[in-house]
């Protein structure tokens, strides 16, 4: 490790992937974090687009709404009744 824990924070995993006798540690976390930060950001833009595909999915069939639109309703149905019957 380049960083003691007087020296600064512990920026989770990336630091092990620093040599400790490079010249530029800051240098290479920035890179390493830019990376990270890069492929993070293409796995959210997946999942927006999955969840694009998915919500179009739902919203276009009427038996997905329906079976939705039952189950949301049992739902608070049972958490009404719970909360009846809780004594607080």
């Amino acid at each position: 490790m380049f960083m003691s824990a007087q020296a600064g924070p512990n920026f989770g995993f990336i630091h092990l992937f620093i040599p400790q006798n490079t010249n530029t540690p800051l240098l290479g976390m920035l890179l390493l974090g830019g990376v990270f930060m890069a492929l993070t950001l293409l796995v959210f833009i997946g999942y927006g687009l999955l969840a694009n595909k998915v919500s179009r999915y739902v919203v276009s069939s009427p038996k997905a709404m329906k079976y939705i639109q039952r189950t949301f309703s049992a739902s608070f149905a049972m958490l009404g009744t719970k909360l009846a019957f809780s004594e607080h």
